[in-house]
């Protein structure tokens, strides 16, 4: 039996809001990251997506708040 928790890469806890684009210049979906690896994500969307989906994910990292003087 294999282990669920063996993965190809470590994953890191990471709740972000993203935008997901389905298909080609297909129609925008909110989603949130939970966690991530540089071999995939965990996504929580309102919308089902089914497998081998092609989708685009807009990922957006906020600024650095500036350092107080």
């Amino acid at each position: 039996m294999s282990d669920p928790d063996r993965r190809r890469a470590p994953r890191i806890a990471l709740q972000q809001a993203v935008s997901l684009v389905i298909g080609n210049g297909g129609h925008e979906v909110p989603a949130i990251t939970e966690n991530l690896s540089s071999a995939g994500v965990l996504l929580d969307a309102d919308q089902l997506l089914r497998e081998g989906s092609e989708i685009a994910l807009i990922l957006v990292v906020p600024s650095p708040e500036p350092e107080a003087r």
